[in-house]
């Protein structure tokens, strides 16, 4: 599924559920953000979510580090070196993880990260590295 040369830009998001496409459209197109920034972003909600976790046992907490350990991950070994398309994905992924009030609220829902999920298993496929495929 990955983009041959020549194919647009956009059409992993034909992949998306409906309610993906337009927040993930507007992440993939911000200006890239400095690795660093990522970084930081998706260890602070982690952190974030392991303190409502405290106070909320119904929280797939395991879900919500599966999916910052895999950001992480991608950040860590995959943004350097990667062409704008790439980063973008990877930043997509990385900024509809930090973004509370998505399809289903990350900290009000018992799912509220499977969406998330989703999403990043579809940018994992864009970027040929299935092994970091989160089960739902």
């Amino acid at each position: 599924m990955n983009l041959e040369k020549g194919s647009r830009p956009e059409r992993f998001l034909e992949d998306l559920p409906d309610a993906l496409r337009q927040p993930v459209s507007d992440f993939y197109k911000m200006p890239l953000a400095p690795k660093r920034e990522l970084i930081g972003l998706i260890n602070d909600y982690a952190d974030e979510i392991e303190r409502v976790a405290n106070r909320r046992g119904d929280l797939d907490i395991n879900l919500a580090d599966c999916i910052a350990r895999c950001c992480l991950t991608l950040v860590n070994e995959q943004w350097d070196g990667e062409g704008d398309h790439r980063k973008r994905l990877i930043q997509a992924a990385c900024y509809y993880y930090v973004e509370r009030d998505d399809e289903d609220s990350d900290l009000q829902s018992v799912y509220g990260f499977d969406d998330d999920a989703d999403l990043l298993n579809v940018i994992l496929e864009h970027l040929d590295r299935p092994d970091l495929a989160i089960q739902i």
